[in-house]
């Protein structure tokens, strides 16, 4: 695949992943040793709802020998979409020996830890994500959602402000600090926190809210491993 091509797909994924399904799979027909392409497949295959399709793409990709730790990152995403959460725990626990610094490693084990229920390592490995950089907000977001599932509020709200403070843009910040302000009584601040996050930016506000309509809060989706050039292991960037 050329350069330009994954290029392509990878917009594509954020723009219409139905469109990077169906480009993925007829480069597939031409090439299907093509790990690259069946891997971006797979992604595709997230993107669209369709995590059975994604776990047999990233299987296949490993099952060649393209053991990179994205492909395994990804196939966690997609085991614990079909209910393998606490295969996707180990699989996941066994990469953050192979790969500490890496984020999305965290990102997702803490999501399969609360998936497992298991909230008392949930908020270890936040905290851990937060020791790796504690200048990014997503650590802050993951341990806000633990301690607001585990009835903590008080911690929740705080983890919730540095969020804010850290990106105020981003509408899950600010809603999920809304909730957990409300849930501490302090309903004028909550209302606060959720006019700036109607404010912000309307059309993701909208989004969120439409996304996480069974959801009593914003709780985050697993970390896709997969904004990056290469698929060897070098860089890695994270998709909700």
């Amino acid at each position: 695949m050329t350069d330009s091509v994954f290029t392509e797909i990878q917009d594509l994924l954020d723009t219409d992943p139905r469109a990077a399904t169906n480009r993925a799979r007829a480069l597939l027909k031409e090439d299907p040793d093509d790990h690259q392409t069946r891997h971006l497949l797979g992604l595709a295959y997230l993107a669209t709802g369709r995590p059975e399709e994604a776990l047999a793409a990233f299987e296949h990709v490993l099952s060649h020998g393209h053991n990179s730790v994205e492909t395994r990152i990804n196939l966690s995403v997609a085991m614990v979409a079909v209910g393998r959460t606490r295969e996707a725990r180990q699989l996941l626990t066994e990469l953050r020996s192979v790969s500490p610094e890496n984020p999305s490693v965290l990102d997702n084990l803490t999501l399969t830890h609360i998936e497992n229920g298991d909230l008392s390592s949930a908020l270890w490995s936040a905290d851990e994500r937060i020791d790796l950089d504690d200048t990014d907000p997503e650590g802050y977001f993951l341990r806000g959602n633990t301690h607001l599932l585990a009835g903590r509020s008080k911690e929740a709200s705080e983890d919730f402000k540095r969020a804010t403070q850290l990106d105020a843009k981003d509408p899950r910040y600010q809603f999920n600090l809304g909730f957990a302000l409300y849930q501490r009584g302090k309903v004028s601040d909550a209302g606060r926190s959720l006019r700036r996050f109607y404010t912000n930016d309307p059309d993701a506000a909208a989004q969120h809210v439409y996304e996480n309509a069974n959801s009593l809060f914003g709780k985050a989706r697993s970390y896709i491993a997969g904004k990056s050039s290469s698929l060897d292991g070098h860089s890695y960037g994270t998709r909700l």
